[in-house]
């Protein structure tokens, strides 16, 4: 049964993690990995053979507003021909950036969830200090041009966690 499975896997991450007491966390699993906030969620009886991950990244910034959106859709674009269902969100209710994925159940582990749930801490650290963006960006924003080196970069973070990105048509 497919619930059996996903409260496997909150036992395996909680034991990799070292997180007591994975039984509390098998209706609603929120954990702290790395500074970040993450939401766990069995898939229900619409999608039983899936693990919906939601990472809180932060807020939208005031300043270069218009630009940051812009790169999340080029990032989204980027993930889309990468061969994963990871994507970027809003959340209106808690006001956030949000990293979206849905993971199959048979095709996951904890210590393989765990190592998924501490890169994406990682891109939410890279969100919160840059927004994606580099300082060309930002000196760029002028008439709403975008530069080319915070994409860059992102393509190889991508590449280098073997998402297949660089065969993205962006």
């Amino acid at each position: 049964m497919s619930i059996d499975v996903y409260r496997n896997l909150i036992n395996q991450i909680c034991e990799h993690a070292q997180i007591p007491d994975p039984r509390a966390l098998y209706d609603k699993a929120e954990l702290d990995i790395g500074g970040t906030q993450f939401l766990l969620r069995h898939g229900g009886e619409q999608a039983p053979h899936i693990v919906n991950i939601y990472c809180g990244l932060g807020p939208l910034p005031a300043e270069s507003r218009e630009l940051v959106l812009q790169r999340l859709l080029e990032t989204n674009l980027l993930l889309a021909g990468s061969g994963h269902n990871a994507t970027f969100g809003y959340n209106t209710e808690i006001k956030q950036v949000v990293l979206y994925c849905m993971l199959p159940l048979d095709q996951s582990s904890g210590m393989l969830t765990l190592a998924m749930l501490r890169h994406f801490a990682a891109v939410a650290e890279q969100w919160r200090t840059t927004y994606f963006l580099d300082e060309k960006d930002t000196s760029n924003d002028k008439g709403g041009k975008t530069a080319q080196g915070a994409r860059s970069r992102l393509d190889a973070q991508l590449r280098q966690s073997g998402n297949g990105a660089e065969s993205s048509p962006a």
